[in-house]
């Protein structure tokens, strides 16, 4: 079983063109706020090249909060780690699964992830849940409410909803 003690026990992602497939966890930790993504794949080369790809275009569009970061702070803040999983793919989607929650890096926490185990994390969900409203036409997003931003008690009064339950096309952004 591996154990990692924190972010260095990781080995520093470097690429190599013609290097075999190694599955694994790997680590995205911006420096500058402190946040981390944690994600696992059966090729981490290929994985983190395709973050990186992603990031460097502009159209990181599964994890906008990563890639406003990566705008901000530029390439230079950020560090890519991994961590070779030998075993299942079970294997390494726990080992993924307990750091993501050892280090607490759900978005609404310390860090990127959205998920956590195949499950939504609590702010994920609630903004699924308030996507699902907005397309049903329940609620409709004013343009003073932000997407990426999950409602809460505060932000319901943002929100316009006619009498007979359905949103109002003309208030809709």
């Amino acid at each position: 079983m591996l154990f990692v003690r924190n972010q260095m026990d990781f080995v520093m992602a470097s690429r190599t063109k013609n290097a075999k497939p190694v599955s694994g966890v790997y680590a995205i930790r911006c420096l500058a706020n402190g946040k981390i993504y944690v994600g696992s794949s059966a090729d981490l080369n290929k994985r983190i090249g395709e973050h990186k790809a992603r990031l460097r275009a502009g159209d990181h569009f599964h994890l906008p909060r990563l890639q406003q970061d990566w705008v901000a702070f530029g390439a230079g803040a950020f560090v890519f780690y991994e961590q070779p999983v030998k075993g299942s793919v079970a294997t390494r989607r726990r080992f993924e699964r307990m750091l993501i929650l050892a280090w607490d890096a759900l978005e609404h926490l310390n860090g990127y992830n959205k998920m956590v185990g195949g499950r939504w994390g609590p702010e994920a969900s609630i903004r699924n849940t308030e996507d699902k409203l907005v397309r049903y036409r329940k609620f409709c997003r004013l343009p003073s409410s932000e997407r990426e931003k999950p409602m809460v008690r505060d932000y319901v009064s943002t929100f316009v909803r006619n009498q007979r339950g359905s949103a109002n096309p003309q208030e809709c952004i």
